[in-house]
């Protein structure tokens, strides 16, 4: 967790849920602006959003993937699951998950903070190469 002022960056990396049950619930200042979804979006990484949520944690406004092919991912259902967190979340990946057609097509997911500014939440997304927003 980065947080500067009062602006937050979740990067939750490859992380497991077995190692998010463990984790602790902790009181987290403020808001999230920015959550990069663990384990490539995999039923095996879905626990922070639960963990989250009964937290009372207030959803960000983007949340990014990264595509990982060869095992279908991100999982549609996890998506869903952010999304369901709040309509409003914007979640992007690097690329789809089930197209075999364009294995050999990166994204690129780029996003720019005003760390400055705080209200509204000043996050912008430009999506290069393979790169969607998931719906």
């Amino acid at each position: 967790l980065i947080t500067i002022g009062e602006f937050g960056i979740l990067l939750a990396s490859d992380v497991e849920n077995r190692t998010f049950d463990i984790i602790p619930e902790m009181d987290l200042e403020g808001n999230l602006d920015y959550i990069k979804i663990p384990h490539h979006a995999s039923p095996t990484g879905d626990a922070l959003v639960r963990k989250l949520r009964n937290m009372n944690v207030i959803a960000p406004s983007v949340a990014t993937t990264t595509v990982y092919r060869n095992h279908r991912l991100p999982n549609p259902y996890v998506v869903e699951t952010y999304k369901k967190w709040d309509s409003e979340l914007k979640v992007f990946s690097s690329g789809h998950s089930n197209k075999e057609d364009d294995l050999d097509r990166i994204g690129v997911i780029r996003t720019e903070f005003d760390i400055l500014l705080k209200d509204p939440v000043p996050i912008t997304v430009s999506l290069e190469g393979n790169a969607v927003e998931l719906l």
